[in-house]
């Protein structure tokens, strides 16, 4: 598993940022945030066909252009306006999505169901109160269609972005080493980069990044086109007087290129940076398929790497390069999908405007109009291209799309099927007498999506096998519509049933920047969040009442608090022979597992009989060991379904058996796992 930190958890605060950190990070915005932007100037005016120049006074018009487009979108539009709309520190279409979800019932997702939202929300965010219910609101809450339609918006968006992955280092590197001429379409990518800015503003800060744009980009892309366009008048129909080399002195022009080269490369991280971050986006918020993510940096979040994408992007690069060998072809391709992202980001910031900074309607449709028209204007004119090559940027929004919807709606099926096939906890505790249920040592997790009641998979063991662990607990793992939940809101700890059951429930609730299901420890985090339940539970007043009783949030337990307190140890191995001393149990491979045992709090002896003598069999369980339980789906379709019903089944089936394996993600050791098979009908 990729390592994380311990402790203290990854913080985000850029509000407190040194003026130190603010220069560091505003430096290292100008390759991974800028880089793309920054290398335009290579190849803008050089792919602008020297037939279509034809007068002194048409350079200053192409340079008019230039300046105003790069004005109105990446300073007006992007600088000014759409980075205010950041999620937390969060840029990107998705962190849009989230704001809109949180500020509008237009939550598409599993557990949208008002009785899941209550629990997932208790006590982590602030209550979103809005002035005055305006009829915009209402009406987008109220037709479920709309719901379906941003959503929609969103996921294209996110396809947007992993085209501009796919195409952008392809590009950036051929436009050095080409000498092909290739048409308009370079002048709008300039002004499309700027949304590399929103979308990686979580690897960076808000001020940081605005900084870098106004103070050294925008003036610096301005003296660079005006004086291109200054030299182009003078040398007027001169050989080649369109390319930027031409203005070099001859003597360093192969260190201009060798540079030129360097720089394209590195501005290709602006675009590849960016996908991860909207993948990992996704991922939480349940609309692509499981893949490793790795959390590069244990002081700042934001910055991952996904190994698996990466290849992807790779293959998929090289191949666009191989298979076209046309920068025209690639070029077009590339604008379409630099020009859609714009309109995209336009038309969720309108609502934004609407819904989230509660301006009135005139004003968003004002920000609508005015920079939707623009792009609109580009988007029709890159579309004339489209049987040159932009029909290639419709392929690949395909392909993503079509997987993107494939695993959200086999997602919401299965989340559906185990909300209609999942018992009451009543039956959990009327089963001991009545089948004979033996209690066996140890605790027993098991991992369900569902918040409340028993999963139908578990259910179906204790009928054929009816004997459990003398603990246990039901741990669901769930995303919250934020980019990050803090250590001391993350553990939702409730009992079911009566105390002699023993039987609890923890909700693990992160946001989708959060790196909870990669963590080593969340099992320990899970105890610990049950025995500071136990101790408390009589006596906090920060409570929820759910369906099936109270439940408290707890945080992560200091060295003087109420419930279990960890002893950490190493070991290299754990042999199956002492598995009766810890959870231990010896896994199929030698890597190192981390192994944490526990000792009861300092003021025990203090505490009620009930309260010492439930801390005490949580202690001894834990000694005893623990087992894993997860329920194994075998999708089966319905026999009235359709056909495209079926294909999209049989798709969904295919990305979750060559997708991540959940026991993976969750870091459970094989030995100690059970999977319970459950057939699925969808």
């Amino acid at each position: 598993m990729d390592p994380q930190p311990k402790s203290p958890p990854l913080t985000h605060d850029f509000k407190k940022e040194t003026r130190r950190t603010t220069l560091l990070l505003s430096f290292q915005s100008l390759g991974v945030v800028y880089g793309c932007m920054s290398v335009a100037p290579i190849y803008v005016f050089e792919t602008i066909s020297p037939e279509d120049i034809d007068s002194e006074a048409r350079v200053y018009e192409l340079f008019s252009f230039i300046f105003w487009t790069m004005t109105i979108i990446p300073l007006l539009k992007y600088a000014f306006i759409v980075l205010r709309a950041d999620d937390n520190g969060e840029g990107g279409i998705f962190a849009l999505y989230s704001l809109l979800c949180r500020h509008a019932k237009v939550g598409l997702l599993p557990n949208e169901s008002s009785d899941d939202n209550e629990v997932l929300n208790h006590a982590m965010v602030s209550p979103c109160k809005s002035k005055v219910e305006s009829r915009a609101r209402r009406a987008i809450e109220k037709h479920r269609s709309t719901h379906y339609l941003m959503l929609f918006i969103a996921m294209l968006g996110s396809c947007v972005m992993i085209g501009d992955g796919i195409l952008i280092p392809a590009l950036s590197v051929l436009s050095v080493s080409s000498s092909i001429q290739r048409s308009l379409y370079d002048r709008f990518i300039h002004s499309k980069r700027s949304g590399s800015m929103f979308a990686n503003l979580g690897h960076f800060s808000k001020k940081s990044i605005k900084i870098t744009f106004v103070c050294v980009i925008y003036p610096c892309l301005t003296l660079c086109y005006a004086g291109q366009a200054a030299y182009m008048h003078k040398h007027y129909g001169t050989k080649n007087f369109t390319h930027l080399s031409q203005s070099v002195p001859e003597r360093i022009r192969h260190i201009f290129i060798a540079l030129s080269l360097l720089a394209s490369a590195v501005g290709s991280q602006a675009a590849i940076t960016a996908t991860f971050s909207i993948i990992n986006q996704c991922l939480a918020l349940g609309c692509f398929p499981r893949v490793k993510v790795i959390h590069t940096s244990d002081k700042i979040h934001g910055r991952i790497y996904i190994p698996d994408i990466n290849w992807v992007l790779m293959v998929f690069s090289l191949a666009i390069t191989i298979g076209f060998h046309d920068m025209v072809e690639i070029g077009y391709a590339t604008s379409s999908a630099i020009i859609s992202g714009m309109l995209v980001t336009t038309c969720l910031i309108s609502l934004i405007i609407t819904l989230y900074w509660e301006k009135s309607m005139l004003v968003s449709a004002i920000f609508l109009m005015f920079f939707g028209s623009i792009e609109l204007a580009y988007l029709s004119a890159s579309m004339l291209n489209f049987h040159k090559g932009a029909w290639y940027l419709v392929l690949l929004l395909a392909l993503s799309m079509m997987i993107m919807l494939t695993w959200h709606y086999g997602m919401m099926k299965k989340y559906k099927f185990d909300l209609e096939n999942k018992v009451s906890t009543d039956w959990l505790s009327a089963i001991n007498p009545g089948l004979e249920v033996s209690r066996i040592k140890g605790i027993g997790f098991i991992y369900t999506d569902i918040l409340t009641g028993i999963p139908a998979f578990f259910t179906h063991f204790i009928t054929n096998l009816p004997a459990f662990h003398e603990i246990l607990i039901f741990v669901s793992f769930k995303s919250c519509p934020v980019p990050y939940v803090a250590p001391s809101r993350r553990y939702l700890t409730g009992r079911l049933g009566s105390k002699k059951y023993r039987i609890y429930r923890c909700i693990v609730r992160y946001g989708y920047c959060d790196p909870i299901r990669d963590t080593d420890d969340f099992e320990d985090q899970i105890i610990r969040s049950i025995g500071e339940f136990i101790s408390v539970e009589e006596t906090d007043s920060e409570s929820l009442m759910s369906p099936e009783g109270i439940m408290f949030v707890v945080g992560n337990s200091s060295e003087n608090g109420n419930g279990l307190l960890p002893l950490n140890e190493i070991e290299a191995s754990v042999s199956l022979e002492s598995s009766h001393e810890t959870q231990g149990i010896q896994m199929s491979e030698p890597p190192k597992r981390r192994k944490v045992r526990f000792m009861l709090p300092n003021n025990f002896k203090k505490m009620g009989i009930s309260v010492r003598q439930e801390l005490q069999k949580l202690f001894n369980a834990r000694e005893s060991g623990t087992a894993y339980f997860l329920g194994h789906p075998h999708i089966k379709i319905r026999e009235d379904a359709n056909f495209l019903k079926r294909l999209v089944v049989l798709a969904y089936v295919f990305l979750d058996k060559n997708c991540r394996e959940p026991p993976v993600a969750l870091n459970i050791p094989h030995a100690a796992l059970v999977e319970i098979g459950m057939v699925y009908t969808i």
